[in-house]
C-alpha cells in the first residue's frame, strides 16, 4: 500500500526511535514509538499519516530530537519554531485521578 510506504520511510529515517505500536484506520496509520535517554527514562513520538491530505503529524517529548524529527517529517527546509515541553497529567490535572504517578510529583525532564 502507498500510504503504507510513505510513513515507513519516515520511520526507517529516525533511526534512534524504538517503534513499538501502531494504529490504522480507512483514514490514517498511527504510530507509536520510544527514545532512549541518558538519564535512563525514554521519551516517546507518535507519528501519524493521514491519507485523505496526503500529510503528516508528530508530538514528541524530546526536546533534544525535536527539531530532527520536524525536519524529517516535515522536510529539511520546513520551518522548526521550537520544542513544546510535554506536562505530566498529575501536575496539570489535579482532579484526574486515574494517572500515571511518580514519586513525589516529580516533572522529570533530561538532564543536558
Amino acid at each position: 500500500m502507498e500510504k503504507n510506504n510513505k510513513i515507513v520511510e519516515k520511520m526507517k529515517q529516525l533511526k534512534f526511535v524504538s517503534w513499538d505500536r501502531t494504529i490504522r484506520t480507512k483514514l490514517e496509520i498511527n504510530v507509536f514509538g520510544w527514545i532512549d535517554r541518558k538519564d535512563g527514562n525514554k521519551d516517546f513520538i507518535a507519528l501519524s499519516y493521514f491519507n485523505d491530505t496526503d500529510s503528516f503529524w508528530f508530538m514528541t517529548s524530546s526536546a533534544k530530537h525535536s527539531e530532527t524529527i520536524h525536519n524529517v517529517v516535515y522536510g529539511d527546509k520546513a520551518n522548526f519554531i521550537r520544542h513544546y515541553d510535554c506536562e505530566r497529567v498529575e501536575c496539570l490535572f489535579k482532579d484526574v485521578v486515574n494517572c500515571v504517578k511518580l514519586k513525589n510529583n516529580l516533572n522529570v525532564k533530561e538532564k543536558s
